[in-house]
């Protein structure tokens, strides 16, 4: 019987397929072990709580546990670091946002760039901000803010929930945009830079829709304009800050989602968003996105991808004209 003769390269070139078609995930019946979510928050946060539910609903559908694990600290980079470096074979997921994921590796000591570190797997559920003064403060849109920021330079004080933090950025932007010169005032998280301007310690924040409706119901806070990429429900009549500064940086929602490793293949990619998207349907998950004051929204992985490396340009200019950097 005749025997096929292969040349030692060709020989070499078969036995590295073969290793890899066997080590592909995609090809063998994945998952086969446990999956790893890796969360940028601690253990008890909203993100943290999310994730669980996330990751339980995707057990179910897997047939795999999906287990979280929590790496909090430098803003989400250090998760982001954890899973920009792992296997690209599918067993270690991070659940990130567009502030960990995006902003955090600019401002921080990261060593990744999120637009190559990281297949786009799917978004959960996204939503907008709200930029709002107190009441004393004498504007009651942006327009009127940036005129009266530039007429009293560095006399409106800004609070911001973190140096470095997607919302401080907005502020930078409309400043750089519009003229205007805001007293930028960090502070420990988003209810404190909010409770700041309820008491008039500090004059404008960026902060929750829903976090803030309480105060602008009684009168405490005015609403300015939304930081997202449409108009809220909550508040008719208030536009966008993209819409009328004309800053088109600024015309998005803040949102999370799933990324994996760079290089995970196709067939992967498919099964897990398929997998979060059908987790996302459960009216556990959905409740808890609307009480967030957020939305599901069922992007494709090549467009969350897209809205990734926008987002990565766009803050990143700002990061660099304004020397950005938190230590």
């Amino acid at each position: 019987m005749h025997q096929p003769k292969f040349s030692k390269r060709a020989l070499g070139l078969l036995t590295a397929s073969l290793i890899a078609l066997s080590a592909c995930p995609a090809l063998a019946e994945y998952p086969e072990r446990p999956i790893h979510l890796i969360v940028g928050a601690a253990a008890g946060d909203n993100s943290d709580i999310f994730a669980r539910l996330l990751a339980d609903k995707m057990t179910k559908s897997l047939g795999q546990p999906v287990v979280v694990e929590n790496k909090p600290g430098a803003g989400g980079a250090l998760s982001g670091s954890s899973v920009a470096g792992a296997a690209a074979d599918g067993y270690t997921l991070l659940y990130g946002n567009m502030s960990s994921l995006v902003v955090a590796p600019q401002v921080m000591t990261a060593t990744y760039d999120a637009t190559k570190a990281f297949t786009p797997i799917a978004k959960t559920q996204q939503g907008a901000s709200i930029l709002v003064a107190h009441r004393d403060l004498p504007v009651s849109n942006a327009t009127e803010l940036v005129e009266y920021a530039k007429k009293n330079p560095d006399q409106v004080l800004a609070a911001v929930n973190a140096l470095g933090s997607t919302a401080h950025l907005a502020m930078e932007l409309i400043q750089v945009k519009s003229g205007a010169k805001f007293a930028t005032i960090p502070y420990k998280g988003t209810s404190a830079a909010t409770q700041a301007v309820v008491t008039g310690e500090s004059g404008i924040t960026i902060t929750g829709i829903l976090l803030a409706k309480p105060h602008i119901d009684s009168g405490d806070l005015k609403p300015i304009a939304i930081y997202g990429a449409s108009a809220s429900d909550h508040f008719p009549g208030v536009r966008t800050i993209a819409d009328e500064l004309s800053i088109p940086e600024l015309d998005q929602d803040f949102w999370f989602g799933v990324v994996g490793p760079a290089g995970l293949e196709p067939a992967v990619v498919e099964k897990l968003a398929a997998s979060i998207h059908g987790a996302m349907q459960s009216p556990d998950l959905q409740e808890m996105v609307e009480k967030n004051g957020q939305r599901y929204v069922a992007s494709t992985p090549a467009e969350m991808g897209q809205e990734i490396a926008k987002q990565w340009a766009d803050f990143g200019t700002i990061i660099r004209e304004r020397g950005i950097k938190v230590e």
